[in-house]
């Protein structure tokens, strides 16, 4: 998987059937991509943001959400190595 949010936003959609998750999953992508950037700047903001992000995917069932949350945790640290690290 590179960093690029829009290989993250494809996996993701690809995670759910439903139309209106897919438009869910879309929009946690975008907030994944505003977190992860935060983490570098401002973690105790990137930590407050988090619980909208969860809040969010609570509308998931269990096996989506699952596969949403390991997508984005893969993800975000591939951001956070490619920045700290290079």
């Amino acid at each position: 998987m590179d960093i690029n949010p829009s290989t993250l936003l494809n996996d993701l959609r690809a995670r759910v059937d439903d139309p209106s998750k897919k438009l869910l999953v879309e929009n946690l992508a975008l907030d994944v991509t505003r977190v992860a950037t935060m983490a570098l700047v401002d973690p105790a903001a990137a930590q407050r943001e988090i619980g909208f992000v969860r809040a969010s995917a609570a509308n998931l069932t269990a096996a989506e959400a699952t596969a949403v949350q390991n997508l984005i945790l893969t993800w975000v640290a591939k951001v956070l190595q490619a920045a700290i690290i290079g």
